[in-house]
């Protein structure tokens, strides 16, 4: 929206953080952690001291290595200036190729095609969507997003951007040039690890945590899309939520454990909801697979049952109820309970009810992450 006002991006306004007792340092870059001195030093001289440190320096657009991703034309997708300078080059181009076809990518492709641009999708892996949906499925969104007139290219990859100062295409890897005055690249995050890496923490992909958030240095924890909690990092906000739900309470005493929070996605273009929430890649011979279809009323479900529980669903239609697939999730599907009330992981409002609400009106926790209590 280009009305939106910066202030509605926030979780929380000043007032809060001073009613709080918290105090918010804007514009001050930190430059090192000393772990043994216990001092975090900004680039303006000053140095704070800690009992307790979280890092909590997220993440950034991931920029291929290929040539040309410097030139004019060529636009990651992170934060809210990204946003603005891509929403302002979509009014002035024809033609886009997007690399990348994860959630965030697709999403800027419908932007595009609804802005009347011709949109070519570039993706280095079989198909859409990898980690939201299996095979099938993701072959199913493919044949709605061709239908919108998008060219697909899976299992390709980015050879390089052409054009002089200005992109003016894209080359493959088996040759192939794709036009496009507009490129934008969807391929991920990196972790902003560098201070953590500088101070001596233990790095992997991101800042190696425990359950407990800690780090490998002494009352350092580290939290959101920095930190890696077991063998791969998610980078999705629900998680990030939860981390730092954790992080903040064992910094403070408390010594709660990180579980993982359901991780559910809502695709919402090309005419269609799209919805994922938990295991939808087993192997066949681990899980039983129902599949729903229903032509007439635009619908297609995918059930994914293991040891007689539901343990993921994949939902396309032209409007998605998720909430009987996250009430579900982990229940027998054959005994389907229904809760009358739901607590708020992050601040631990109760919600009465039959189902959870859409966003929490006191922290502004998203759906998923309410637990019933009863």
């Amino acid at each position: 929206d280009e009305d939106l006002p910066d202030k509605r991006l926030y979780v929380f306004d000043a007032a809060w953080y001073q009613e709080n007792a918290i105090e918010v340092k804007t514009g001050f870059k930190v430059n090192s952690i000393d772990t043994a001195a216990r001092t975090v030093s900004g680039d303006n001289g000053e140095n704070l001291t800690y009992n307790k440190l979280i890092v909590a320096s997220g993440a950034r657009s991931n920029i291929p290595p290929f040539p040309g991703v410097e030139k004019e034309g060529v636009y990651a997708l992170r934060n809210l200036k990204d946003a603005i300078k891509l929403k302002e080059a979509i009014k002035t181009s024809k033609k886009a190729v997007v690399i990348g076809g994860g959630v965030l990518g697709l999403e800027a492709v419908w932007e595009m095609v609804s802005a009347g641009l011709e949109v070519a999708v570039v993706e280095f892996g079989k198909r859409l969507m990898p980690r939201q949906l299996d095979d099938s499925s993701s072959a199913r969104l493919a044949d709605i997003i061709r239908s919108k007139g998008v060219q697909l290219y899976l299992g390709k990859a980015t050879e390089e951007i052409l054009g002089e100062a200005k992109a003016s295409g894209v080359r493959l890897n088996d040759g192939q040039v794709l036009e496009a005055d507009l490129v934008l690249l969807s391929t991920g995050v990196k972790p902003n690890v560098e201070l953590a890496q500088e101070a001596g923490l233990e790095i992997k992909q991101g800042i190696v945590v425990d359950e407990k958030m800690r780090s490998s240095a002494p009352d350092v924890y580290a939290a959101g899309d920095v930190a890696q909690h077991g063998e791969r990092m998610i980078g999705l906000w629900p998680v990030a939520m939860e981390m730092g739900r954790i992080a903040g309470s064992a910094a403070a005493g408390d010594w709660l454990e990180y579980k993982e929070p359901r991780i559910s996605t809502m695709l919402v273009a090309f005419d269609k909801e799209i919805f994922s929430i938990g295991e939808v890649n087993l192997p066949p011979e681990e899980c039983r697979v129902v599949e729903v279809k229903d032509p007439i009323e635009d619908y297609y479900k995918k059930s994914f049952i293991k040891d007689g529980v539901l343990v993921g669903e994949i939902i396309i239609a032209s409007r998605v109820d998720s909430s009987e697939s996250m009430q579900n999730l982990g229940r027998d599907k054959s005994g389907k309970q229904r809760h009358n009330r739901w607590k708020c992981r992050i601040c631990g409002y109760i919600h009465e009810g039959p189902e959870p609400p859409d966003i929490c009106p006191v922290c502004g926790a998203p759906k998923d992450m309410f637990d019933p209590i009863d």
